[in-house]
């Protein structure tokens, strides 16, 4: 991942009845390439300039190892406009980014974009800081950010960013697809008294190989209520016979998805595997006892590579890899083998589920850290026909001649680049 910029804070944005918008949260220790600081004067020009390298920023980051202001990246903003209440102030700085490096960012491909190419995030990551007041400034005398769209950790945990949905080009003779589409509204607030103040911020961004190697996605059912709408960019829905229910629980933090017999619903994702590429999906999930009788498949994930689909599939006693004619008004049916729960530990618990996939050569399935089955290349499933070629990670119920099934998911993480978490 790329990092670059600086200086802000920030706020999710709830949805009206229950969960928060979820945004894509990069990988912990995503390496930073760039830092910048963002000075604002009384008058609400806003100025990036270079971190002194002498300076360290919140937990030990050194500015003196990374590029500076229109090197790695240049951050643009036009003058802040300024709101008073008679005890309070408010910045708005409408923010732009412009990337001059030789390849792309914002997205693990150096050609076409994918649909959900993982996109751009700006973090404040030190600050702000209250450098002069027109007077007494009563105490707490702070400056904060009060609009971003999460919280992640960049350099340190739980800190504050925005997120552009686009892949930014390499750096172009005259800005154009270099630089984002439009610009995000930062927006600070602080005591009436403050007249300056300065901050902090970083850029983070996929590379394309060889660059970067590695690449990860995570939903959480527990802050995401809706990933097919709210999260960005959302998880793609395939339906068939016009049935499937999403229904999230606050009090568990999962999402239940559910459907009747022989109807499929699946959520998806268009991002980029190779076949030769190693990757993972995992989930934790749950089948609903009173919906989930027998031994045929019912929830299912698994992982599309443009040739092949690998998908985990799990009934209430038994997990295995299953074959893709399940969808779309037919059974799921396994493949070879299967792992047979015990009695009391059947698929009606909450496990931990993980297809790891080892290039062009192997897969297997982890439940709850222990590897329980294994198949070769020879045995994966052909092209993933029950949702569009372009899908890479997907999640889902199947309904069963039995009739109809329900599952409840706490979360679904996938990476490309590496076999396991």
């Amino acid at each position: 991942m790329v990092a670059l910029i600086a200086g802000s804070l920030a706020c999710h944005a709830d949805r009206a009845g229950s969960g928060v918008t979820e945004f894509p949260v990069p990988p912990d220790g995503s390496p930073v390439v760039g830092m910048m600081e963002g000075e604002v004067d009384r008058f609400g020009n806003v100025t990036f300039t270079s971190v002194n390298p002498a300076r360290v920023i919140g937990s030990g980051v050194s500015a003196a190892i990374y590029g500076s202001q229109n090197v790695n990246a240049r951050l643009y903003t036009s003058r802040a406009t300024i709101d008073s209440t008679p005890t309070t102030k408010t910045w708005h700085m409408p923010l732009g980014l412009r990337n001059l490096l030789s390849y792309p960012i914002g997205s693990n491909q150096g050609g076409v974009t994918p649909s959900d190419t993982s996109g751009v995030y700006v973090a404040l990551i030190g600050g702000p800081t209250v450098t002069a007041t027109s007077g007494s400034c009563a105490s707490p005398c702070t400056v904060r950010m009060v609009q971003y769209d999460g919280t992640a950790s960049f350099t340190s945990p739980n800190q504050p960013y925005m997120y552009w949905h686009e892949r930014l080009a390499a750096v172009q003779p005259a800005a154009a697809g270099d630089t984002v589409s439009a610009r995000r509204s930062f927006v600070f607030t602080g005591p009436r008294a403050v007249t300056n103040f300065r901050f902090v911020l970083i850029v983070s961004a996929a590379w394309p190989p060889p660059n970067e190697t590695f690449w990860s996605t995570f939903y959480n059912a527990a802050t995401d209520s809706e990933p097919d709408l709210r999260a960005a960019p959302p998880w793609k829905k395939a339906t068939t016979l016009g049935n499937g229910t999403e229904t999230w629980s606050a009090s568990t933090g999962r999402l239940t998805l559910g459907t009747s017999a022989l109807a499929d619903l699946i959520l998806y994702r268009a991002d980029s595997l190779a076949p030769a590429t190693n990757a993972y999906i995992e989930a934790r999930l749950k089948l609903n006892s009173q919906q989930a009788s027998g031994t045929a498949p019912q929830a299912a994930f698994g992982l599309g590579d443009g040739q092949n689909a690998i998908t985990v599939g799990i009934a209430r006693q038994q997990v295995g890899f299953v074959h893709g004619g399940g969808f779309f008004g037919l059974t799921w049916s396994f493949i070879g083998s299967t792992y047979s729960f015990p009695r009391r530990s059947d698929a009606t618990a909450l496990h931990t589920y993980t297809l790891r996939k080892f290039g062009t050569d192997s897969a297997t399935i982890e439940i709850d850290g222990t590897r329980v089955l294994r198949i070769t290349q020879s045995q994966f499933d052909g092209p993933p026909f029950f949702v569009p070629a372009e899908a890479t990670a997907y999640f889902g119920v199947g309904g069963t001649t039995s009739g109809n099934v329900s599952s409840d998911w706490a979360y679904v993480t996938y990476g490309i680049g590496q076999s396991q978490p």
